[in-house]
């Protein structure tokens, strides 16, 4: 039986995961239960599981930490999207993609770590100068870190 059916069918809740109930399903299988889930509003909280608990067992594989990061930016989660973008972006090192750094400079800049943000969009744009994404990312960041400067001088 495919995970999705077992997870549908059997009515698995979704609180009780474990190691051993999904270690016997590949990472692809439970990346595409987690996209089917994805799609149906009932199954959000039990999407979000399935992608922690697959995670827990394939803890270095690039989709589930990709999807699991773009859940977690649908839920506004910028802590858990940085922990699995800082994980993703450092195993693939040198070929990490102009979305990749979107997404991780965001949330760093929605943790308010305007430093961090404003160093990972610089590294971005020299390896992707043309991207617009990056470019705005770039002149939201200088702005807050301009106005944060001004409203720290003496009136």
């Amino acid at each position: 039986m495919s995970l999705y059916a077992e997870i549908t069918q059997k009515s698995i809740d979704f609180k009780v995961f474990e190691h051993l109930h999904i270690q016997r399903f590949s990472s692809d299988e439970i990346l595409q239960t987690i996209k089917v889930l994805m799609g149906q509003a009932q199954y959000k909280q039990l999407s979000r599981a399935l992608g922690e608990a697959g995670l827990a067992i394939h803890p270095n594989d690039e989709e589930l930490l990709t999807i699991n990061s773009l859940m977690a930016t649908l839920d506004k989660n910028w802590d858990q999207v940085f922990e699995w973008m800082k994980t993703l972006m450092d195993l693939r090192g040198d070929k990490n993609s102009s979305s990749s750094y979107t997404i991780f400079t965001n949330a760093l800049f929605n943790r308010l770590d305007y430093d961090s943000a404003w160093s990972t969009v610089n590294e971005a744009l020299k390896r992707f100068p043309e991207n617009q994404q990056l470019q705005t990312l770039h002149l939201k960041i200088s702005e807050c870190r301009f106005h944060l400067e001004i409203s720290k001088r003496p009136q």
